[in-house]
């Protein structure tokens, strides 16, 4: 999966993006793509300016969506679990 249009500015509009596109590849298995994933880990830090709830709500989603492991697994990987 991808992101639509300039993911940079995908992301930077809307910080929980990241961790909803990590949350729903790993819900239906999907392979995220080299530069989609590349812009997650490069926006990961921004991530800290989004409120807890909206965060715990994609939290919630990997964990209770299918895939949680390799939902786990693609946060850390991406730096998403740092903050």
């Amino acid at each position: 999966m991808r992101a639509i249009g300039d993911v940079e500015k995908r992301f930077a509009e809307d910080h929980p993006q990241d961790a909803a596109c990590i949350a729903f590849a790993a819900r239906f298995d999907f392979a995220i793509d080299p530069a989609t994933y590349a812009a997650i880990k490069r926006s990961a830090p921004s991530i800290a300016q989004t409120s807890a709830e909206r965060i715990g709500e994609e939290l919630v989603m990997i964990m209770t969506e299918g895939g949680a492991a390799r939902g786990i697994g693609l946060l850390v990987e991406s730096g998403l679990a740092e903050l």
